[in-house]
């Protein structure tokens, strides 16, 4: 018999959805963003990644990694459950190489 298990919260969900409608991130100095990206992904081995790397960003929220990612690797899967994936896809629309999908 097949399971299917989901860990799916909708208050969750709903919650992030309104955070990141109303803080998009779009209005914060692109220097500043990526300083913060600095210090996140400082461990990261960027350099050993292939040409044809493929790369995911679970819980993408507004994009605000994914703009810096998609430019390291070919392809950017950005996996979104809540609204805010429908609002970055116009907002993020220039890196072609991004794919957006959204959860449930």
């Amino acid at each position: 018999m097949e399971e299917t298990i989901s860990n799916k919260d909708e208050k969750v969900i709903r919650e992030f959805s309104e955070e990141w409608t109303k803080f998009d991130f779009s209005s914060i100095d692109i220097e500043q963003i990526n300083e913060v990206f600095d210090q996140y992904f400082s461990i990261f081995p960027w350099d050993v990644l292939p040409k044809d790397a493929v790369g995911s960003d679970m819980g993408c929220g507004t994009g605000r990694w994914a703009q810096l990612v998609a430019p390291k690797v070919k392809t950017l899967n950005c996996v979104e459950p809540s609204n805010a994936n429908k609002m970055r896809k116009w907002l993020l629309s220039e890196l072609l190489k991004m794919r957006f999908i959204k959860l449930f």
